[in-house]
């Protein structure tokens, strides 16, 4: 590969070339060393790199390796640069599958497709296995393709630790969910009891228990969720669904645990979606308890469900204290917690897990809210 520099005038000065216009230039030998120094400079850049990146000619060969991307390939200094087939590793995809010699990222490049964020499984010829990520593009001259150019990152240490992050995950939520799930089911049955024998106060008492269960086991929930979604491992699983009936169970539920006034406005004619069932629920779920938490005690939660040809429309509307308008483009984030939320229980996982939801089905989730005004929360979902 050729590459131009523009550099400054060595010691000396530049001298004049005798051209007509008077123009002055290094002298030869004062131009090849600086040329030369930028050229080992930029060498030894790229020799450096942190970044493994390897250069093939139009031919498929290899025709330039930096130390990283030897290291990557386990190609000895000094050792020939093998043409790109296949002889020094052994690429897969992610799920075990062999790649092709010829489907070789920089291959594809050649072939004028688009190398990024591809994630590889690549095994060396003395057996040891890691992951890499790749990107690339490619030189041309003359509108063709002389050079593909692929840099790759190795991202095997990431995903161990992500990995262990969520077997950790996993495990507590595991461990915190079944002493969580039977503490609820025996809080239910007391809670009946004592109403039964008239003692209202511990009754009570009881349902404030069972609301601080049901809570945690929503953070739970969202907890392992967030994961799963970020790790790639979403799996929606989509059946004829009559939203209206899964908004009267939800709500009918929430009755159950809640102190607020729950209304519900949902037609009579069903309203019929291709969905994920419980991942639906969960949305509905998230919506109502986040309306719980910031509206008083006692106060109005309104569920509606209208429907057309396009969407069906799930709404939930509190009298809150509404949101403060620089949190609004930030609500459905990760983590977030807007001036509201502040001292408040909860992960900040539960709008942002809703939003993922919602788009993995090809819906939406947005909101309506004015200071002191409350807010209105309206998923849409593609109608069967």
């Amino acid at each position: 590969m050729a590459f131009a520099y523009l550099v400054a005038p060595a010691e000396g000065g530049p001298v004049e070339d005798g051209s007509p216009t008077g123009e002055c230039r290094l002298p030869v030998a004062a131009e090849a060393a600086q040329a030369g120094r930028a050229e080992a400079s930029m060498a030894a850049v790229l020799e450096n790199l942190s970044e493994a990146v390897v250069v093939v000619d139009a031919r498929g060969n290899v025709v330039l390796r930096n130390r990283a991307a030897r290291q990557l390939a386990g190609v000895e200094p000094g050792e020939p640069e093998n043409p790109l087939d296949g002889t020094i590793l052994s690429v897969g995809h992610l799920d075990g599958t062999a790649v092709g010699s010829m489907d070789f990222p920089a291959r594809r490049l050649l072939r004028g497709l688009v190398v990024r964020n591809e994630e590889y499984l690549v095994v060396r010829k003395d057996g040891s296995r890691f992951r890499v990520l790749a990107n690339g593009t490619t030189v041309k001259e003359d509108g063709e393709v002389t050079f593909a150019v692929v840099m790759y990152r190795d991202v095997t240490e990431t995903r161990l630790l992500e990995e262990l992050k969520e077997d950790y995950v996993r495990a507590l939520s595991h461990d915190l969910r079944s002493p969580l799930t039977m503490l609820i089911a025996q809080g239910q049955m007391l809670s009946r009891e004592l109403e039964k024998k008239g003692l209202r106060c511990e009754s009570r008492q009881t349902d404030d228990i069972l609301r601080t269960a049901e809570r945690m086991n929503l953070m739970i929930e969202d907890l392992s969720e967030s994961m799963r979604l970020e790790s790639g491992q979403f799996r929606i699983h989509k059946e004829p669904l009559d939203a209206c009936a899964v908004v009267r169970d939800v709500v009918s539920r929430a009755r159950i645990v809640s102190s607020s006034n729950l209304i519900i406005d949902v037609p009579d004619v069903p309203a019929m979606i291709v969905a994920d069932g419980p991942r639906v629920e969960r949305c509905i779920i998230n919506l109502l308890s986040n309306a719980v938490k910031y509206s008083p005690a006692g106060s109005a939660i309104r569920v509606s469900l209208s429907f057309d040809r396009a969407q069906v429309h799930i709404t939930v509307s509190d009298n809150g204290p509404g949101i403060d308008p620089e949190d609004l483009p930030h609500i459905f984030q990760r983590f977030y917690r807007g001036k509201a939320g502040t001292g408040s229980d909860g992960l900040g996982l539960g709008l942002y897990v809703s939003r993922l939801t919602a788009e993995a089905h090809g819906g939406t989730i947005g909101v309506k809210s004015v200071p002191g005004q409350g807010s209105t929360f309206t998923l849409a979902l593609p109608a069967r």
